[in-house]
């Protein structure tokens, strides 16, 4: 029982669905008179829209997307030239579908922590009747995000709570892509209260952290890097798993990070859903926990305010 309890959490969930790049794809081969075939893996499907749009701006406007360049000196997970986060972006709507999740017309959408902006701005394409915000403690990627994004509203968030221009249970859903998955645990509380403020009742937080899943696929890389030997802090992150607790180490005080963050309260955080459990049960519903479904890495949880 436990060893098949224990294969679960190590096999990464896979994707289910990819509805927003369906939804596009569709758009592209119905104006490049391709007809309405949706065929190949994800991957296929998001990088056949990306090659149609790469260097076409009228189809771009005709498909609803806009191709847009993010400058090396403005942080940016994922590629600098690009339409959007599609991957993402797919994960929330699945999540939402599956889970009967609904996004009334008006809907306040959050990406907290979210860089440049591009999750939001998929995000702002594909569900046109809700409103959708981006915020991060990175000043200049707000900034450049403001001037360059106008489907979004961007603004800056401090390290710790509150967001202080946001009223109570102002957003409908609150997404955080490898957010918590860098959080003390003191920060980490801290911040889930400060969502269970800003979030309206029935409204829903999707985030990732790293699990069981996260320790495989950094081992894996390691070894395929030919490393011969795993980190001690390996063990210690799975012996915290465990006992259901709470791993953190800051990043180095020399590191690039160091340089913006608080590393007291920043670094990599491992993290049991026992933990989260005990935590916030008795405040949030838990809907949906995929393990490693955030790139076969972070598990990635959906809870419901109640």
């Amino acid at each position: 029982m436990l060893a098949s309890i224990l294969d679960s959490l190590v096999r990464p969930a896979e994707e289910r669905s990819t509805p927003i790049t369906d939804f596009f794809l569709n758009r592209v081969l119905a104006a490049t008179g391709r007809g309405n075939e949706l065929k190949g893996s994800s991957i296929e499907k998001r990088t056949a829209i990306e090659r149609a749009l790469a260097a076409d701006d009228a189809l771009c406007d005709t498909v609803g997307l806009s191709w847009i360049d993010v400058p090396d000196d403005i942080h940016c997970v994922g590629p600098r030239h690009n339409l959007g986060d599609f991957y993402s972006a797919d994960l929330a709507a699945e999540i939402l579908s599956g889970n009967k999740i609904t996004l009334p017309e008006g809907a306040r959408l959050l990406d907290f922590g979210c860089s440049s902006g591009r999750l939001v701005r998929m995000l702002a394409r594909y569900y046109i009747n809700a409103e959708c915000y981006g915020c991060d403690p990175r000043d200049a990627s707000i900034q450049w995000a403001q001037a360059n994004l106008p489907e979004g509203h961007f603004f800056v968030s401090s390290e710790v709570p509150p967001l202080s221009d946001i009223p109570n249970s102002f957003f409908r859903l609150v997404i955080a892509i490898s957010v918590w998955s860098h959080f003390s645990a003191t920060r980490a509380l801290k911040w889930f209260r400060e969502m269970e403020r800003i979030i309206e009742p029935g409204g829903a937080l999707i985030f990732s952290t790293h699990g069981y899943c996260s320790i495989e696929y950094f081992t894996s890389r390691m070894k395929n890097q030919g490393h011969s030997l795993i980190p001690a802090n390996f063990s210690a992150r799975r012996q915290a798993l465990d006992k259901g607790d709470y791993h953190f180490a800051g990043y180095p005080r020399d590191s690039a990070q160091a340089k913006e963050l608080d590393v007291k309260n920043w670094g990599m955080a491992y993290v049991s859903d026992r933990w989260y459990r005990a935590q916030l049960e008795s405040r949030w519903r838990f809907v949906e926990i995929l393990p490693g479904r955030l790139l076969k890495n972070q598990d990635v949880y959906c809870l419901v305010r109640l």
